[in-house]
């Protein structure tokens, strides 16, 4: 399916956060897709600390009875430099900020053991996450397949 995107927001349906994408088709029909988009923000770790991390934040987590979807061990760039992230999957928009704030207390500059650094994106609204997981920088067409979204290039209508 192609449409081009006039907006988007989210829905929970059976436990899973779902990105709602309305748009309009080439015969200029309203439409509505559905897909599968699980919130995150990521925390950078100490230099070598990724695992001390992530064993202290599943302890906080359990501590606090949070729960989240999936903790992953990312590379991702800062400042022209790899560096290793967690991933912190949420199970719906709202928790983002409500973990990171949990997370946030693991800092040295903020009384915890240090193994976090500083953690980034937790801010996004859902409809920024989402635009910049799909790598979707601008208004335009999208083509929807298999439950994945892709930006078409303008030349490609």
């Amino acid at each position: 399916m192609k449409l081009f995107l006039l907006t988007l927001d989210y829905l929970i349906s059976d436990h899973q956060t779902k990105a709602e994408i309305f748009g309009k088709d080439r015969e200029n029909k309203l439409k509505k897709q559905l897909i599968n988009f699980s919130p995150y923000f990521l925390v950078l770790p100490e230099e070598k600390k990724e695992l001390q991390a992530l064993k202290e934040i599943k302890i906080l987590l359990r501590k606090k009875h949070q729960e989240v979807k999936k903790i992953e061990i990312i590379e991702k760039k800062l400042n022209g430099e790899k560096k290793k992230f967690l991933k912190i999957i949420c199970f719906r928009p709202p928790e983002t900020q409500k973990i990171r704030d949990l997370i946030k207390k693991l800092e040295k500059r903020r009384g915890g053991s240090g193994s976090v650094k500083e953690e980034y994106q937790y801010a996004l609204s859902f409809s920024e996450s989402f635009l910049l997981e799909n790598k979707i920088y601008e208004p335009g067409w999208l083509e929807i397949k298999n439950g994945k979204i892709f930006q078409v290039p303008f030349l490609k209508l």
